[in-house]
Parts: structure tokens; C-alpha cells; sequence
């Protein structure tokens, strides 16, 4: 997962916001701003490391699909925005 570098982390915050994405849509705009920064500390640290958990990580990670092209235009966005 590391090795896949700035794609894995956008991997895991799609993944992270599906999780979380009930909690959010019925939380006050206030609350989600407090909320976001803590996503990731629950998504790495939230359960223990028991077989079941990692499978079921596994298995989440894998079902998140992400194309080739929304790769390639979030790259172009990013550069975009730092010129």
C-alpha cells in the first residue's frame, strides 16, 4: 500500500470518507470541519489488529475502485493549482 505513495493516501481518504460518510452528511458543517482531522487517526488506529480486522480492511481497500483517469486528472489538477 505504501509503495503506491501519494495514490494510496488519496485511496485511504476515499475510503475513510465512505466509512465515515452517514456521520458526516448528519453533522452540522461546524462538526464535520472538527471531524475530518480525526479520520485518519480512527482509520489506522480505531480497531485492533485481530485477523478479522485486517481482512476486513483488506477486503475494504480492495473495493475501493479508482481509474486510471481520475489519477491522471487529480495529477493535472494539483499541478494546475501549483503553477
Amino acid at each position: 500500500m505504501l509503495q503506491d505513495g501519494w495514490k494510496a493516501i488519496y485511496k485511504a481518504s476515499i475510503l475513510m470518507l465512505r466509512d465515515n460518510d452517514e456521520r458526516l452528511r448528519a453533522s452540522c458543517f461546524e462538526m464535520v470541519l472538527s471531524q475530518l482531522p480525526l479520520l485518519p487517526q480512527k482509520f489506522m488506529f480505531g480497531e485492533a489488529e485481530t485477523p478479522e480486522n485486517v481482512k476486513k480492511f483488506e477486503d475494504d481497500w480492495n473495493s475501493v475502485k479508482i481509474s486510471d483517469q481520475v489519477f491522471e486528472r487529480v495529477t493535472y489538477e494539483f499541478e494546475d493549482s501549483i503553477l
